[in-house]
Order: structure tokens, then C-alpha cells, then sequence
């Protein structure tokens, strides 16, 4: 098994864990501003990042070797939808009433 294979399968399964959190946290909360919107532009989020979630999913099972530009380009979405995932669940679920989340550290006003 060489670097590059082991690397594409971190990367790909780090994917499959930012889309599927980014697809909760977006559809899983009942006071989330995606349900507010049209019936249209929800369907093409969840379906984009559930057919996003499964390919990366099938890129990790199928244990090919990706040429040095989709190496790079899975790595840069892995990092980003993890980044994603974070910051929608440290503003919005964690986060304070005010973000419409559910409580959460409390943030001490700047002087």
C-alpha cells in the first residue's frame, strides 16, 4: 500500500465524516434557516452533499490510486468540510440563543 493510497483514503474518509456532519447539523435541527427555505434549494443542498458524502465514500472503498491533482484536490475538501462541520456546530448548534443554538460556552463581551 503506497503513501499516496493511504493519504486519498484519510482524506476521503475525513470527507465522508465532514459531508455527513455538515448534512445533520444543515437537516437535523428543527430551528436550522435551511428549512425556511424553498422546497427546491433544500432538495439540491441535501442531495449534493449526500451524493458528495457517497462518492467520497466510494473513493475510499475502492482503494485506487488518484493522480497527484485529485490527491490535492481531496485533501483541500477534507480540510474544508471538516472546517465547515466545526463552525456550524461551534455558532450554531453549541452556540448561544442568540445564534438559535441550543447554550454553549458563554462569551464574555470585548473591552
Amino acid at each position: 500500500m503506497s503513501g499516496t493510497l493511504v493519504v486519498n483514503m484519510v482524506a476521503s474518509g475525513v470527507m465522508v465524516a465532514g459531508f455527513s456532519a455538515f448534512l445533520v447539523f444543515l437537516f437535523g435541527r428543527e430551528n436550522s434557516l435551511i428549512h425556511k427555505m424553498g422546497g427546491m434549494h433544500s432538495s439540491m443542498v441535501k442531495a449534493a452533499l449526500a451524493v458528495c458524502a457517497s462518492g467520497a465514500l466510494l473513493n475510499m472503498l475502492s482503494f485506487s490510486e488518484p493522480p497527484p491533482s485529485e490527491l490535492v484536490l481531496n485533501i483541500g475538501v477534507a480540510i474544508l468540510f471538516s472546517w465547515a462541520a466545526w463552525f456550524h456546530w461551534d455558532r450554531f448548534v453549541k452556540g448561544g440563543p442568540r445564534r438559535g443554538g441550543r447554550g454553549g460556552r458563554k462569551r464574555t463581551p470585548q473591552r
